[in-house]
């Protein structure tokens, strides 16, 4: 009998790296389905709220929250345990009238950061593509799977954009520039915050490299690992047990 649909299960030894997850404990745990974040760079909605939260105890709960329209996933609300969550992303639980932000751990994995449920909710998204549409109109589309459309913008690819929820408008934007303060998404850097130092030009076969400064230390990395979150301090808060990273 032919399979139905893809699966919602896969097996723990082939989880992606991104996921902070004892892979002996059990055989499978829950699979992303596709949407605005690779399975490489993201969690199910479902396994961060029971596994990466603690706000439910198990699978049932975790569904049983999701059905009642008490999750909202940048401005949106979702019910799919499924749902994939990645880098910036928010989500408020709106019966806790919690909410928290995704970051990279130093490890390159998800984890989850308490922000302030009174505030404006914002985020963060970088610029992965830029194109003309009809009537001259810019379309930019984010890592995150937004589509930005302006009719007169400087942005680039590269460049981050700061974006109020719901409504997904432009409120600032960050250029990929010297002085700017990056985030780092992947290598062995990955979650650290250091400013950018140097950009050194790529060709046909190399990509561009980012020369930054952490304190003391200098480092480089490509372009590709390297997320800007503001000028000389970042735009939103990322903190970690209450201190900076």
């Amino acid at each position: 009998m032919a399979k139905k649909g893809e699966r919602k299960q896969q097996k723990r030894m082939s989880v992606e790296s991104v996921r902070k997850l004892a892979k002996k404990e059990a055989v499978f745990t829950l699979r992303s389905r596709a949407g605005p974040h690779s399975k490489s760079t993201s969690v199910p909605l479902g396994f961060a709220l029971r596994d990466l939260m603690g706000l439910t105890r198990t699978s049932r709960e975790t569904r049983i929250l999701l059905m009642q329209n008490g999750v909202i996933v940048n401005g949106t609300v979702r019910k799919n345990a499924s749902f994939p969550v990645g880098l910036f992303d928010l989500v408020d639980v709106m019966q806790l009238k919690k909410r928290f932000r995704a970051i990279f751990d130093r490890k390159g994995r998800i984890e989850f950061i308490e922000a302030d449920f009174k505030q404006k909710p914002v985020k963060l998204s970088r610029i992965v593509g830029k194109k003309t549409v009809k009537s001259g109109i810019i379309q930019l589309a984010t890592n995150d799977g937004f589509v930005l459309k302006e009719k007169k913008t400087n942005i680039r690819v590269g460049d981050t954009v700061r974006i109020s929820l719901p409504d997904k408008k432009i409120e600032e934007s960050y250029e990929l520039k010297e002085g700017n303060t990056a985030f780092i998404v992947g290598g062995v850097r990955a979650g650290a915050i250091a400013r950018i130092k140097e950009i050194i030009p790529g060709t046909i076969r190399k990509p561009k490299l980012i020369r930054l400064e952490q304190g003391s230390e200098v480092f480089e990395t490509v372009d590709r690992n390297v997320f800007i979150v503001g000028r000389k301090e970042p735009a939103i808060d990322i903190t970690v047990g209450g201190a900076k990273k």
